[in-house]
Order: structure tokens, then sequence, then C-alpha cells
């Protein structure tokens, strides 16, 4: 049997920027450096505590792969961080 749509698209498209923002960050220590390790050119916008658990889990690599959300679009997050 063929390989079905969204295992020939996930073939195709290489993912550049994703978005995490968590209330719960158990987990995120598997998460994020596997996420790296397979797209070492991926860039991570987060916020708020989220943001600073992925910068204590990746070290100096925060730096070239990790960004605030409100700096990536120039504009604050809104009420209480609910509004990215």
């Amino acid at each position: 049997m063929g390989m079905n749509v969204v295992e020939k698209i996930d073939d195709l498209v290489k993912v550049k920027t994703v978005l995490v923002s968590v209330s719960d960050k158990s987990g995120l220590e598997t998460f994020i450096p596997g996420l790296v390790e397979i797209n070492p050119d991926i860039l991570i916008l987060s916020t708020g505590g989220t943001y600073g658990k992925i910068k204590e889990i990746l070290g100096d690599k925060a730096e070239t792969c990790l960004k605030q959300v409100s700096d990536y679009t120039g504009q604050p997050e809104t009420q209480g961080g609910l509004v990215k």
C-alpha cells in the first residue's frame, strides 16, 4: 500500500518556525532538544514562562533559534499574555 497524502506532504514540507506556549512545561526537556536535533535551523517563538524554560533548556543555542513572540511581531502581548 502506498503512502497517504499526509506522509507525502511531511516528506516535502520543512517546518521553519514554531510557536511554543504551554502551561504545563513537563516534557519540554525532551521535546525541544529533539525538535532542534531534527531541524537545527528552526526558529522557536515563545512567550513568558515557556520562553524562560526553553531558554534554560537550550542554553547557548537559544541565541540562534529562540525568540520572544513580541520581538518577532513588534507587538506586545495583551490580556495578561492570552493574546500572543
